[in-house]
């Protein structure tokens, strides 16, 4: 037996250290004072041959040493090893008897063949140069493994028989991991499963299988001083794998035995508790099924594994149902925290694994957080209803005012006209007396005389009356005007910011809903109410026309029962839409004024129906829409029907209520005879009112195009810089259209009235101009006419001038009207000051949009509907509450101030002084304020107060 020590190398024959002469004469130690080039060998590997003398290799800290015979031969760096520190050797032989080698060395490895020397390093695959040890082990398919040792890189493990040495790892930072990087020495049992030796244990590697990519499956068990090892220091480099297959380990404490045969595996799961739960701020107890009020939405779970055998390497990982997307990370922590939760149910579950890898759980734990009471479906009806209400009340307040005035009108008319008749019936009468005079009077030329001044003076105040009725005429029209143009500026902010907040990515569905709530019941005030007053003045005069177009008609039915669904549910009413199979999609006819009728019908079926239900029915025959409106309301008495659609009248029910103006179904009856129909009603007092109508829609070819609303997101790349002024005298609405335009990528200024608007033109080149009709200083039309003047003269020699300044050249700006008239002779006079369109207040934004695509050929980027928005937003991450901490006191203190009275204004000033310095915590604190998220905010204080 050849022993490889620190002081050398020697020979035992079973009997004692005596001469081997048959394998080196007269030789029985190897050292340095006998011509041994080392005291430290670190291993030994002996070649014997049938035909010729056994050949030891023996590897040192000079290099490789070969023994054969009494003839020792030293290679080392010169030889071309990459390094003189040896630490194993691996024989290998092939078919014919050659002999190759795997040496290890502190400079990589090597490979030594009779034609050549490779050698691989860190920078060829190896984790790290200095190897500690090397061994094979072969996979179930039988193919061969040949494992590296380093002492800092981990393990390396490779096909040696493969001609592109493909290389892997397993350190402490893989998956699965090693107790320790340093390895100190390998030994392969009789399943080929390899013992790593390390500094904190020994890891047991098995190959388990090939994955489908060709990397290997592994397994890795590790044994430390817990398992019987005398200690988890290995570094004895001392494993030993003897005949009966039994593994020896030693360590620096001693040596332990490991039988392979006599192992013995637990695969049963041990029991898994959730030890407790609770909430945190309280610290009351979460019961199974627990309901938490909306501010104690801060709780701690703990949990434990009930197996007390090797308990620190027991991993946990815990998934909430409703929070979380995927279980977390495996982790030795016993506990998870969750602060902050928003309402909603949610399920804790748990799962645990113990040393041996044997997975217990999930265990389950149920609780709901209730929704905030402000926050709560009701309550944004309830904001949203404040809302209208308040909206409502004011233009009903107004139109009242409307009504008496237009009645003070009427009678002045009518007076006028009245006082008109009757002395146009004086002066016959005089003129008949003065003949019957003439032909009676001895003195024709004093009679005749007195005569034609009576009839002059009839005629005097018969011109007179004329005038003062016409006056009164044109005194109605110009309040009608004037009434439409204060009401639908107001509207035209209210719909222009909701629109603006529509497009907000931080809003969740809910918030677009009540959204869109406001948006139906703003621009229903507008066409139900406001317009039903401008409405009627127009069919007065003969001037209504229809406007006929493509649209979907089961959208228009959708639409109707969506803004109507609110104030059904807020009565307690159920409100159905029933459909005929044969109503086609698409239909030719006037959209808006259908829309109007229906919400016309309905609105006054839930203002005059306190239980039961409302439905909305819809044929189709022949070219003919049917529809019908069935209510269970008050019902209208049979007296009353005769003048049911007269202007202004209303019934017993409409009177009591308090509510409308009584214009509502004399303008949706004039609509349907407009349309080609009639409009019909059957009631009965106390049980209800079925108003019916038809009306002509062409039905639309299979090959019509349908209409598809897109919602505008930005300018398309690669187009030019459009540069857009908007001119307005009211700054919330300049607010809207530059806020808008931006948001969008248009380049945007404003002006106050229409002389700062030509000022601007004139030094800025805008490529269009949105311009207010009424402004004061100059209004739009006298702006505009202006602008088209300075155009005008850029032909001749001289540069125009400007108020004493010369304008330079440009090309003609696109100038699009925003009024908030709605008479078409207003119309006529702003096209003929030079405004290229007209655009009436309020509008949604596709329409604006449309026509800058139309003027500029500005191309868009957009989507379909809400959904693909709300798809594409990713939830932001809230802040640290301690980053609110870090900020001056003083500045918290007037956050909490500005947020217990909810001023808004306040707090985004407060918020732009947090951003100079943490620019990151005030975007999450804006998104918070702008959606009037208040007990968010409070929430994040309270937190970084009470940490």
């Amino acid at each position: 037996m050849w022993v490889a020590g620190a002081d050398g190398l020697r020979v035992f024959d079973g009997q004692g250290w005596t001469n081997r002469t048959e394998l080196v004469p007269s030789i029985s130690t190897f050292d340095k004072e006998h011509g041994y080039p080392t005291h430290s060998t670190y291993s030994l590997r002996v070649i014997n041959k049938e035909d010729a003398a056994a050949t030891v290799w023996a590897a040192t800290d000079v290099g490789l040493v070969s023994i054969t015979g009494s003839q020792l031969e030293l290679y080392d760096r010169s030889a071309g090893l990459p390094h003189y520190v040896v630490k194993q050797i691996i024989l290998e032989s092939d078919r014919s008897g050659d002999f190759s080698m795997w040496v290890a060395t502190d400079e990589g490895l090597c490979r030594i063949t009779p034609s050549a020397i490779r050698i691989w390093n860190a920078g060829t695959g190896v984790q790290a140069n200095n190897l500690a040890d090397l061994c094979i082990s072969r996979r179930i398919d039988g193919t061969r493994v040949m494992w590296v040792g380093t002492n800092s890189g981990g393990l390396a493990y490779f096909d040696p028989d493969a001609e592109d040495l493909k290389w892997h790892a397993l350190s402490s930072m893989t998956t699965p991991a090693l107790p320790n990087d340093d390895i100190v020495g390998l030994v392969a049992d009789r399943q080929n499963r390899i013992y790593a030796l390390t500094n904190k244990g020994v890891a047991r590697i098995t190959l388990l299988c090939r994955n489908p990519d060709g990397s290997d499956h592994i397994s890795i068990e590790v044994f430390t001083s817990d398992d019987g090892l005398p200690s988890s220091e290995c570094n004895a480099r001392s494993g030993y794998l003897d005949s009966r297959g039994r593994v020896w380990i030693g360590t620096v404490a001693g040596a332990a035995v490991l039988d392979p045969e006599a192992e013995t595996f637990d695969r049963s799961p041990s029991p898994l508790r959730i030890t407790q739960a609770h909430q945190l701020k309280s610290g009351r107890e979460l019961r199974q099924g627990h309901v938490l009020v909306h501010n104690e939405n801060d709780v701690v779970f703990e949990y434990a594994l009930l197996f007390y055998y090797r308990e620190a390497d027991s991993r946990f990982r815990t998934q909430l149902i409703g929070f979380d997307d995927r279980p977390s990370e495996w982790t030795s922590e016993a506990k998870r925290s969750y602060t902050n939760l928003p309402a909603g149910n949610y399920v804790f579950r748990v799962w645990a694994r113990d040393y041996a890898g044997n997975i217990s759980g999930p265990v389950d734990h149920e609780f709901r957080i209730k929704v905030a009471p402000w926050r709560t479906w009701w309550a944004y009806a309830g904001y949203a209803s404040a809302a209208g209400a308040a909206t409502y009340g004011g233009v009903r307040w107004r139109l009242h005012q409307l009504r008496l005035r237009n009645e003070m009108l009427e009678a002045t008319i009518r007076e006028q006209t009245a006082d008109l008749a009757a002395k146009v019936d004086q002066l016959r009468y005089s003129e008949m007396t003065t003949r019957e005079k003439a032909d009676d009077s001895p003195s024709p030329s004093t009679s005749s005389a007195s005569s034609n001044r009576k009839a002059q003076k009839a005629r005097l105040e018969a011109v007179g009356a004329k005038d003062r009725a016409l006056e009164a005429s044109r005194a109605k029209s110009e309040f009608l005007a004037n009434m439409s143009h204060e009401l639908r500026t107001p509207l035209n902010a209210v719909i222009g910011f909701a629109q603006l907040l529509e497009r907000d990515p931080d809003l969740n569905r809910e918030q677009r809903e009540h959204l869109t709530a406001i948006l139906s019941s703003g621009e229903h005030l507008l066409h139900q109410v406001i317009n039903d007053v401008l409405s009627l003045s127009k069919i007065e005069a003969g001037k209504m026309s229809l406007t006929i177009a493509q649209f979907d008609l089961h959208r228009t039915l959708e639409g109707v029962e969506a803004m109507l669904r609110g104030r059904t549910r807020t009565k307690g009413l159920q409100l159905t839409v029933v459909r005929d199979p044969d109503v086609p999609r698409f239909v030719l006819g006037d959209e808006g004024k259908l829309r109007q009728i229906m919400i016309n019908l309905l609105g006054n079926a839930v203002k005059f129906t306190d239980a039961g239900s409302i439905t909305l029915r819809a044929a189709w025959q022949d070219g003919i829409g049917i529809f019908d409106v069935e209510d269970t309301g008050h019902g209208i008495a049979e007296e009353e029907l005769e003048n049911l659609f007269e202007a202004f009248v209303q019934t017993e029910s409409g009177r009591k209520s308090k509510e409308g103006t009584g214009l509502g179904l004399a303008i949706s009856r004039n609509f349907v005879q407009m349309m080609g129909g009639d409009m019909r009603v059957r009631s009965t007092l106390g049980k209800g009112t079925t108003f019916s109508f038809d009306a002509e829609l062409a039905a639309v070819t299979e090959g019509g195009d349908r209409i598809e609303t897109r919602r505008i997101v930005a300018l398309e790349a690669g187009q030019p810089e459009f540069r857009i002024l908007v001119v307005d005298d009211v700054e919330r609405n300049r607010t809207v259209l530059v806020k808008l335009l931006e948001a969008v990528g248009f380049v945007v200024d404003e002006a106050a009235d229409g002389r700062e608007a030509v000022a601007k033109w004139s030094s800025w080149r805008p490529d269009l101009v949105l311009m207010d009709k009424r402004m004061p200083v100059m209004d739009g039309l006298a702006a505009t006419r202006e602008i088209r003047r300075l155009e005008a003269e850029f032909e001749d020699a001289a540069l125009p001038e400007f108020e004493g300044a010369p304008v330079p050249p440009v090309g003609r700006t696109v100038i699009i009207s925003l009024s908030a008239s709605a008479f078409e002779h207003e119309h006529v006079e702003i096209l003929g000051a030079g405004s290229d369109e007209i655009i009436t207040k309020p509008f949604r934004h596709e329409r604006l949009f449309e026509a800058l695509s139309r003027h500029l050929g500005a191309r868009f980027e957009s989507y379909l509907d809400d959904e693909d928005l709300e798809a594409s937003i990713a939830p932001s991450e809230a802040p640290s509450p301690d980053r609110l901490r870090d900020l001056p006191s003083e500045w918290v203190a007037s956050l909490v101030e500005a947020v217990v009275r909810g001023d808004v204004e306040q707090c985004v000033t407060i918020v732009d002084r947090i951003g100079e310095r943490d620019e990151e915590l005030a975007s999450h604190l804006r998104t918070l304020v702008r959606s009037y998220r208040f007990d968010d905010i409070q929430l994040l204080i309270e937190e970084s107060l009470s940490a």
